[in-house]
C-alpha cells in the first residue's frame, strides 16, 4: 500500500498553479504585433489608387488625347500610351509617327483635388536624352500659376530630380521666372530610372516640403498656394530643357507608378 504526504501533495499543486498562471502571462507577453500601417505618421488617408485593377479607373482619372507645347515639346499624348501593366500604371514613350508627331507619349490626371496635406507617390522614372517625367501640381479651377512640381527630371541626367513651386500673379505678360516667383532644388542621389522611389511632398498654409524616400530634401516659404490642386504624371518628349531625342536614345522608355495616395494632416500632428 502506498501512503502519500499530504502536505507535499499540497505544494505540489501550489506550485503546478503558479507555473501555470506565469506561463499564460508569457503567452500573453509574447503575442504578435499588429501590423504597421503604411500610412506616414501623423497623417490620414483621403485618396489613393494602388492600379492593381484589371484597368485604369476612369472614374478617378482623365487621359489626355492631344498635343500642346508649352515648352517646346515634340510629343503627341496618345491614350494607348497610358495602361496598367504588372500592377503599376504605365506611361509609355516610343519613337512613333502619329498625328503629325515622331513620338507618342502619356499624359494623365487625377479628378481628386485637395487643399494642402501630403502626396506619395511611388515611381521609376524613364531616362535617355529627351525625357522629361514629371510629377506636378494645377489648381483646380484650371487657372495657371500656380505650379508646384513634385518632381521633374531630364533623361540625360537619370540621377538629378528638380522640385519646384512657381506662383503668381503674373504682371505686364511676364513669367514667374521672368519676376523671380520661383523657387527651385535639384538633387542628386541614385538612378532614378532604375528602381522604384517614393516621390512626396508635403504642403502646409505656410510652406511646401519635398521628401525622397522619407528624407526632406527641400524647403520653401515663398508663394505657398491656397487653392485646391490635382495631379498630373506625364513624360514629355523633347522641349527647351531636355532638348530632342538623338542617337543616345533609346526607345520605348517606361515611366512607371506604383501607387498614388493623398493625405491630410491629423489635427495633433
Amino acid at each position: 500500500m502506498i501512503h502519500f504526504n499530504h502536505n507535499a501533495v499540497l505544494s505540489l499543486l501550489i506550485l503546478s498553479s503558479i507555473l501555470l498562471v506565469a506561463s499564460c502571462e508569457e503567452a500573453e507577453e509574447v503575442k504578435d504585433d499588429p501590423p504597421l500601417s503604411d500610412d506616414p505618421i501623423g497623417w490620414t488617408l483621403t485618396w489613393e489608387d494602388d492600379f492593381d485593377g484589371d484597368s485604369i479607373d476612369m472614374g478617378s482619372w482623365i487621359i489626355a488625347d492631344g498635343h500642346w507645347s508649352h515648352n517646346g515639346e515634340e510629343q503627341y499624348y496618345a491614350p494607348d500610351e497610358v495602361y496598367l501593366h504588372e500592377g503599376s500604371l504605365r506611361i509609355r514613350s516610343r519613337y512613333r509617327f502619329y498625328e503629325g508627331k515622331s513620338y507618342t507619349s502619356g499624359h494623365i490626371e487625377s479628378i481628386h483635388y485637395q487643399r494642402y496635406g501630403r502626396i506619395d507617390i511611388n515611381a521609376k522614372l524613364p531616362g535617355t536624352k529627351g525625357m522629361w517625367p514629371a510629377l506636378w501640381l494645377l489648381p483646380a479651377a484650371r487657372t495657371w500659376p500656380p505650379e508646384i512640381d513634385i518632381i521633374e527630371l531630364l533623361g540625360h541626367d537619370p540621377n538629378t530630380i528638380y522640385m519646384s513651386n512657381h506662383w503668381g500673379p503674373l504682371t505686364d505678360g511676364k513669367s514667374p521666372w521672368e519676376l523671380g516667383q520661383t523657387r527651385t532644388m535639384g538633387f542628386t542621389g541614385p538612378d532614378f530610372t532604375e528602381a522604384y522611389h517614393v516621390f512626396s511632398l508635403e504642403w502646409y498654409p505656410d510652406s511646401l516640403r519635398w521628401l525622397v524616400d522619407g528624407e526632406v530634401k527641400f524647403i520653401s516659404t515663398q508663394g505657398v498656394p491656397y487653392e485646391p490642386m490635382y495631379l498630373i504624371m506625364n513624360t514629355a518628349v523633347g522641349g527647351g530643357w531636355p532638348g530632342s531625342p538623338d542617337g543616345t536614345t533609346s526607345f520605348p522608355q517606361y515611366h512607371d507608378i506604383d501607387y498614388v495616395r493623398f493625405y491630410e494632416q491629423n489635427e495633433d500632428n
